[in-house]
């Protein structure tokens, strides 16, 4: 038995062995070719100040197209795929379509040379949730079979759920991050060169990615039902042709910023008649005083000439909680790939989704690591605020925490922040609890100095239950 085992672990070694040499083998065979037309080229293009040819890619200025030469990794069909293309650097091939033989940084600074700027990748801790940027589309093609059409990169991702290819979108020229060069700190380095996955475009929301979706779309939602679509077949090593171009090479933009601010009315008792909205772009005002049907029918009229509108939002003070929360849940339903695109708070403001948390979070046997709620209430037109800690004490066998509950009474800010300071912060969320008259400026006059802290924040309109 040990002797069988043992030729057993030899047989795989050696396949595998063999695999890793055969793969070698291909890479250094291709890295000579991707040379050879790298010269070339050079050769061809010397005196030509609209072609930039660097390792790996040629980009026409003219065209305003970018060849870029990549190595297939042969995922098998119903593999997840989290990348369609990376650096050839990157330990993630067992994950990716396809390895670029041009860096990160070159295929970044080739997107630059024909024309396009760098947007902004995602940030979830400061609330950047989506991609912004304008959009390049990708193609692909096998290099053995130069008459063959080029094929949206797409095409070889499906949802499994429904057996369809995902959309060819494009993808969101974000460009990666600046910054300080882990050998060099006096210099800038591009994270997409430095750090795996060296992503060059993904298949998820990656803050070091070249390009992203134009989406918002997690890991998660690529291991639940992004997959390889087995209608294509590709050999380990087998060479592609791939192009990147900018979606509109007319000028045309998709990406306008807005400022949108909330009002009160309270001539009128409906609470979505009573808020009327502001609009405004970088260059004009839009709307002024306008009633939400107004508003909607502005967005509609945008998105449908083609523009991904990104849009920050500011509350008015004297806006009564209920009237927030209505309108969030409206903005729950607006922040979507096909309507508009919420950015991240300024300064003196929530998220919005702070307003629209789990009710599930009201109860406090559903949330025992959270340990702290406050509370407001006003009272002759004045906010009064009180905080309460929240212990959660297991007994030997228990099935349920009791609860250890103590209450502070707490005039402002700073009596808040002292308290807060003396206690050790666990989980950095922080639940609020308010009565539906209480004005936005009460629940930030309190919330705004803990956000440093605590950077989630879950406000509720009423009483937490047990």
């Amino acid at each position: 038995m040990k002797r069988t085992a043992i030729l057993l672990i030899l047989m795989i070694s050696f396949a595998n062995a063999d695999t890793t040499d055969s793969s070698e083998a291909t890479r250094k065979q291709n890295k000579t070719h991707v040379d050879t037309i790298y010269k070339a080229r050079l050769k061809a293009n010397k005196d030509n100040p609209n072609i930039l040819i660097l390792p790996g890619l040629e980009a026409n200025r003219i065209t305003k197209k970018i060849y870029v030469v990549a190595e297939a990794t042969g995922l098998e069909a119903g593999a997840t795929a989290e990348y369609f293309l990376i650096g050839e650097q990157s330990g993630h091939d067992y994950e990716a379509l396809a390895i670029s033989f041009a860096l990160p940084s070159a295929i970044r600074k080739a997107l630059i040379f024909i024309g396009m700027t760098p947007g902004r990748p995602v940030n979830q801790t400061i609330m950047q949730f989506w991609p912004k940027g304008e959009r390049v589309t990708m193609r692909f093609r096998k290099t053995k079979q130069p008459n063959s059409k080029y094929i949206p990169i797409e095409s070889l991702i499906k949802n499994s759920n429904t057996g369809k290819i995902i959309p060819a979108s494009g993808f969101v020229f974000t460009g990666s991050r600046l910054l300080i060069s882990k050998t060099n700190s006096a210099m800038q380095s591009l994270a997409a060169d430095e750090f795996d996955p060296k992503s060059i475009a993904a298949n998820y929301n990656e803050i070091d990615s070249i390009l992203d979706l134009p989406r918002i779309a997690g890991k998660s939602e690529v291991y639940k039902s992004q997959v390889v679509n087995g209608d294509y077949s590709f050999t380990p090593g087998e060479l592609l042709d791939i192009i990147i171009e900018p979606e509109h090479k007319d000028g045309k933009t998709r990406v306008r910023d807005f400022a949108m601010k909330i009002n009160w009315s309270p001539a009128t008792t409906n609470s979505q008649e009573s808020m009327i909205f502001d609009l405004s772009d970088t260059k004009e005002t839009i709307l002024t005083n306008a009633p939400l049907p107004d508003l909607l029918e502005k967005f509609k009229d945008i998105i449908n000439a083609g523009y991904d509108p990104f849009v920050t939002i500011t509350f008015t003070d004297d806006l009564p909680l209920q009237t927030v929360k209505k309108l969030c849940t409206i903005l729950t339903i607006l922040d979507s790939e096909k309507g508009i695109r919420i950015e991240a708070p300024t300064k003196g403001q929530l998220y919005y989704k702070s307003f629209v948390p789990e009710e599930d979070l009201r109860k406090r046997q559903n949330r025992t690591p959270l340990k702290w709620e406050i509370h407001v209430q006003m009272i002759d037109g004045k906010a009064e605020y009180s905080l309460t800690n929240i212990e959660a004490i297991w007994e030997n066998n228990a099935t349920k925490a009791t609860l250890a509950i103590t209450e502070h009474t707490i005039s402002d800010k700073y009596a808040l922040l002292k308290i807060l300071k003396s206690k050790e912060v666990g989980i950095p969320v922080m639940l609020l609890f308010a009565q539906p008259d209480v004005t936005y400026k009460a629940v930030m006059g309190i919330v705004e100095p803990v956000t440093s802290t605590y950077s989630v924040v879950h406000i509720f309109i009423g009483n937490a239950l047990p």
